[in-house]
Formats: structure tokens, sequence, C-alpha cells
């Protein structure tokens, strides 16, 4: 039976937030694949929105953040606050 998002733990909501995240990352790399040929500049684009954490990191406008490799959600709330 599925739960309405209100009664979902923080950590199913992580999950949930993480599973979307590598689905939308997924869709934006089958697009890139698909323009490359034609659209070049295009498919930089949607490569650039797939996320892949060595972009991300290196994109240096900190917009990239992700949790550590094997992190957990407390990991990257512990570090928010000491920040």
């Amino acid at each position: 039976m599925q739960k309405r998002f209100k009664e979902l733990t923080e950590r199913e909501i992580l999950a949930l937030a993480i599973q979307n995240e590598e689905e939308d990352g997924r869709i934006y790399g089958e697009f890139a694949d698909a323009l490359r040929e034609s659209y070049p500049a295009t498919a930089d684009m949607f490569e650039e929105m797939r996320g892949r954490p060595e972009t991300r990191a290196s994109d240096g406008d900190g917009g990239g953040a992700f949790l550590p490799a094997g992190g957990r959600a407390g990991d990257a709330r512990r570090d928010e606050r000491t920040t």
C-alpha cells in the first residue's frame, strides 16, 4: 500500500528525492545522446542538467551539492549546521 506524502519519514522522503534525481539524470542523458550529432550545444546543456557529480563539483557556483559517497541524511544535516 502506498503512503501519502505527509506519512513518509524523513528518510523515505530523502530516498524518494534521490531516486527522482537519478531518474531525471538518466532522462537528460538520453536527450543529450539523441541530440548530440545535430545539436551539440543543446546536448551539452542536457549533459550539465544530468548532474553528474564530476560536472557539478567542477562548476564552481556552489549549486552542485551532493551527499558524500555513502553518506546519510544525518551527515548532510550535520555538515549544514557546522558551516
